[in-house]
C-alpha cells in the first residue's frame, strides 16, 4: 500500500473540496484519519473560501457557537438557506438568540412550511443542536 505525505494529502482534499464539499464524503467514511485530514483548517479554510454553502454554514455556526454573536456569521449563514435546510433552521433560531425575534419568527415560519409533519422539523432541529453541540458551545456568563 502507498503510503502519501500528509502535506500532500492535504492538498488533494483542498482540490476535492474546490469542485464541492460532498466530494469529500467518501474520504470521510473511508475512517478516523482521513476524517481528521479533511477537517484540517486549510481544507475547511478552502472551501470556505470559494464559497460553498456547507463550508458557510459549518464556519457560521462554528463563530456563533464559539465566538458569539456577530453580524458578519448571520450574515454568511443567511446566505446558505437555500441551500441548506440546517442553515435555514440555525438561522432562523439564531435570529431569535440574537434578538431579532421578528425575523427569526418568519424565518422559522418559513422553515416549518417545508415539512409535511412537525416531528420531521424536530429531526432536522435536532440534528443542527448536535452539530452546534459537537463543535462546542460558547458559555456566556
Amino acid at each position: 500500500m502507498l503510503y502519501l505525505p500528509t502535506p500532500i494529502v492535504c492538498n488533494i482534499f483542498r482540490r476535492l473540496g474546490e469542485d464541492g464539499f460532498r466530494y469529500l464524503g467518501p474520504v470521510i467514511a473511508a475512517g478516523p484519519g482521513y476524517t481528521e485530514l479533511v477537517y484540517t483548517a486549510e481544507v475547511l479554510e478552502n472551501c470556505l473560501e470559494v464559497g460553498h454553502p456547507v463550508a458557510k454554514y459549518v464556519e457560521a455556526l462554528r463563530i456563533l457557537t464559539q465566538v458569539g454573536p456577530s453580524q458578519a456569521a448571520l450574515d454568511m449563514l443567511s446566505q446558505c438557506v437555500g441551500e441548506s435546510i440546517y442553515a435555514h433552521f440555525a438561522y432562523g433560531i439564531l435570529l431569535i438568540c440574537c434578538g431579532a425575534l421578528k425575523e427569526g419568527m418568519l424565518v422559522n415560519k418559513y422553515f416549518l412550511r417545508k415539512f409535511p409533519t412537525l416531528e420531521a422539523a424536530v429531526i432536522i432541529g435536532n440534528e443542527v443542536v448536535e452539530q452546534a453541540r459537537s463543535m462546542g458551545i460558547l458559555v456566556m456568563r
